[in-house]
């Protein structure tokens, strides 16, 4: 997705720029979905699949050469 921004910005267009940002942040997938693909900001380590609990733990999913699935908690 490409934002549309009036450019440069000024307090004329401030509102604008406010209101699409929000607009975009808003439909940016953060939590609340059934599958989390990525990886955290400032980290060098691969995209992770990761799983949410019914009680709101964190699985991360792998699987090896041979297909066997392992999962492992981890803490976003």
């Amino acid at each position: 997705m490409s934002l549309q921004l009036p450019f440069p910005p000024t307090p004329a267009t401030w509102s604008v720029w406010k209101s699409k940002l929000e607009l975009a942040d808003s439909q940016n997938i953060k939590s609340g979905q059934d599958v989390i693909i990525g990886s955290l900001p400032g980290s060098t380590r691969q995209n992770r699949l990761i799983l949410t609990d019914e009680n709101g733990g964190k699985w991360q999913i792998t699987v090896d050469h041979t297909g066997a699935l392992k999962t492992e908690s981890v803490q976003l």
